[in-house]
């Protein structure tokens, strides 16, 4: 399957709400029965979900790496080479809006490319009391990672030399 053939093909959310008593996999549940339902697609015809904005429940987002300040957004291109993220957004999430927008350049259309498109492509670790954030990149063989470090006193992620 090449990159072309991936389609988002509906959209569905829960009600906004500050605190609930059900399980996030119920609600997750209900929005999959409303999406099937909707684009009258077989549950079995379907290979991938995304669950994303569960910060802070049971099911926090198993697909991109956040902070405690911090989540991140891959933006995505088509190009020639197929559909590629050439920028990531870092989000503060107290002020809910983007601080910083990390350019990724070439034309090898490889960033965040490593396992899927949107699916286990950046990964958060802490060292020495600093958050880094490390992306994957595809390169043909096991892909490579770009780490960015952020800085304290310029409040924004910094590529790691």
């Amino acid at each position: 399957m090449s990159l072309r053939d991936n389609a988002i093909v509906a959209y569905a959310e829960t009600k906004v709400m500050e605190k609930s008593d059900r399980d996030v996999f119920v609600l997750a549940g209900e929005m999959l029965e409303a999406l099937l339902d909707k684009t009258g697609i077989d549950k079995n015809e379907i290979d991938g979900l995304v669950m994303a904005g569960l910060t802070g429940t049971g099911a926090a987002n198993p697909f991109w790496a956040q902070t405690t300040a911090h989540r991140f957004a891959g933006i995505y291109t088509k190009t020639d080479n197929g559909i590629c993220m050439t920028k990531m957004q870092v989000i503060n999430k107290k002020r809910k809006k983007a601080v910083q927008t990390i350019k990724f350049g070439g034309d090898l259309c490889n960033a965040g490319m490593l396992m899927t498109s949107i699916h286990d492509n950046v990964q958060k670790s802490v060292e020495r009391g600093k958050d880094i954030i490390s992306v994957n990149f595809y390169d043909g063989r096991a892909g490579y990672e770009e780490d960015y470090v952020f800085d304290r006193k310029s409040k924004k992620y910094r590529l790691r030399k």
